[in-house]
């Protein structure tokens, strides 16, 4: 095994964000080269402005040409203060030598050191139809007594093999199934005035979406915090855009979708969150909000080819939505928990 020297990463020293950068971007290499390589610019960002009400720490071990493994740590401050949400990368030159076992002790004493009693990591799998994946990350996270309690799809579109014809007769359907609701299509930011009635639907999110055995609970947001939210995108140099949809004549929000690009590499797209309040499902507002937000990112944003994003496994309703507008089972994303 090798020896192992924990140190903190300085996220104000450009040589130290760098090698970081450099290990992600090696890893994702090995092990999702489809995947879109970490943005240089996102990165280094969020590395400087967590999210709002988080705590983030970051450590590294370091080698002669760089660093051989990445451990960060978030922990919320406001909800869901029980949980640890790990990322553990290790360089592919240096696994299989004991250093994510002993990335994953130092997690747990500073959890448990932070009162945190839950432990979260994710890895992904195999599916059918999907891109062949390695197995090591699950396994370690199985091998560490963590749980899975999730199974989540994700999933790729790919822009330029849509039929726009089809699109189109789609969205016609949907108008035609809403007919008493108007949507409002915004990008970069979100207007002002939508802040209030969006944190509304937003605090419904954890509510409505199947959790599995996922120990958490759900979250309420206001105005300041989505508004710092995407202060922090847009810092992190994400192009942001979406649509809404209210009943006519009321200022309330019932549906919403967002996708952010990245400034690299800029042909990938990640869809954020899509929800419809439950009591004006059966109109089909979430096929028609992600259909006039993919004809808007077209528009503003022609280089964007791929479109992704992850949903659970039983979430049939949304699953079906996502099919209907061309998206493709890519690989699983397992959610692992581990109580300590």
């Amino acid at each position: 095994m090798d020896t192992v020297d924990i140190s903190e990463l300085d996220i104000h020293d450009d040589a130290d964000v760098a090698a970081y950068l450099d290990l992600l971007r090696t890893a994702n290499e090995t092990d999702t080269p489809d995947n879109p390589m970490p943005c240089g610019i996102e990165k280094p960002s969020r590395l400087h402005n967590p999210r709002p009400h988080y705590t983030d720490l970051h450590f590294v071990v370091r080698g002669e040409n760089g660093f051989r493994a990445y451990l960060g740590l978030s922990l919320p401050q406001r909800y869901n203060t029980h949980l640890c949400m790990i990322d553990l990368v290790v360089h592919p030159d240096h696994r299989r030598r004991g250093i994510g076992r002993m990335l994953m002790e130092h997690a747990i004493d500073l959890a448990r050191s932070r009162q945190r009693s839950t432990l979260e990591a994710d890895a992904v799998g195999t599916v059918e139809g999907g891109v062949e994946r390695s197995a090591a990350g699950w396994r370690f996270l199985d091998s560490q007594g963590f749980t899975c309690a999730l199974v989540s799809v994700n999933r790729r579109a790919d822009l330029a093999m849509a039929d726009v014809a089809a699109e189109e007769r789609l969205h016609a359907e949907t108008r035609a199934a809403s007919v008493d609701y108007e949507t409002i299509a915004w990008n970069t930011r979100l207007p002002e005035e939508l802040y209030a009635p969006l944190a509304v639907l937003n605090s419904t999110f954890l509510e409505d979406v199947p959790l599995g055995d996922l120990n958490i609970e759900p979250e309420k947001f206001d105005a300041d915090q989505m508004r710092l939210s995407d202060d922090l995108g847009i810092k992190a140099g994400l192009f942001l855009c979406g649509v809404v949809a209210r009943p006519k004549g009321s200022e309330k929000i019932v549906a919403t979708t967002v996708v952010g690009v990245a400034t690299q590499p800029g042909d990938h797209a990640q869809q954020f969150i899509t929800m419809v309040d439950r009591n004006h499902r059966g109109h089909k507002l979430g096929l028609r909000i992600k259909l006039e937000n993919h004809a808007q990112l077209r528009h503003l944003r022609p280089q964007v080819r791929y479109m992704n994003t992850d949903n659970a496994g039983s979430n049939a309703h949304m699953v079906a939505i996502n099919d209907a507008v061309g998206y493709r089972p890519l690989d699983y994303l397992y959610e692992y928990q581990r109580a300590i």
